[in-house]
């Protein structure tokens, strides 16, 4: 028998592993596989039954078509890593390209005039640059990773927060800065979630 895993390797099994375990050694996904009799008369499937007979030409199938279970992933630290590297470059990126477009199709003093505005802007750079990390991690990373984009992120607000906007606030305002953590910590958070979840949709109409 042939199932699809999540990440687009085809697992290949055998009778004996019928009621067992097995792990994608791609990304980690583990299932646990039908029994040889299913005990569920609903489940669609044949499991076993053209088993060790002509299967290297049998089709691969969903784990849920054939009864499998999918039990969980492995975390990986390398792609929390990833996300932070993914993150910082957007970021920076981001700011030199709107630089560049700002400096091209305004005069300098149209710029001075709305550099308030200008300033409130680039706060979109980062923000945009969370989303982009998300689904970058997700798109690419076998499996199914939604929390690394979220922790490279709330790390990559922590090390923004500490280089600049904290430091704004002066050396007062403890409340006001924790505040300020939190919540730039909770955005990042929820941002990288969001762009990792249409990644994940992303890589399922690949691997499909």
């Amino acid at each position: 028998m042939k199932i699809n895993c999540k990440c687009g390797r085809v697992l290949k099994v055998t009778k004996e592993l019928a009621g067992k375990k097995i792990k994608c050694k791609t990304c980690g996904q583990k299932y646990k596989l039908p029994a040889e009799k299913p005990s569920d008369p609903t489940i669609q499937m044949k499991a076993w039954k053209n088993e060790g007979k002509d299967d290297e030409s049998a089709p691969a199938q969903n784990p849920a078509d054939v009864g499998a279970v999918a039990l969980g992933e492995t975390f990986s630290f390398g792609w929390v890593v990833a996300s932070i590297f993914i993150t910082l470059i957007s970021s920076v990126l981001g700011i030199f390209i709107a630089k560049y477009i700002m400096t091209a199709l305004a005069t300098e003093e149209k710029i001075q005039e709305y550099s308030d505005y200008i300033q409130y802007g680039m706060y979109w750079g980062p923000s945009l640059a969370f989303v982009a990390s998300g689904w970058i991690v997700a798109r690419f990373s076998p499996g199914r990773t939604i929390s690394e984009p979220a922790i490279g992120a709330v790390i990559e607000s922590m090390l923004e927060l500490k280089a600049g906007a904290v430091k704004t606030l002066g050396s007062g305002n403890l409340p006001l800065k924790l505040n300020l953590c939190l919540l730039a910590m909770f955005n990042a958070a929820c941002l990288a979630c969001a762009g990792a979840y249409f990644g994940e949709v992303a890589q399922e109409r690949t691997a499909i």
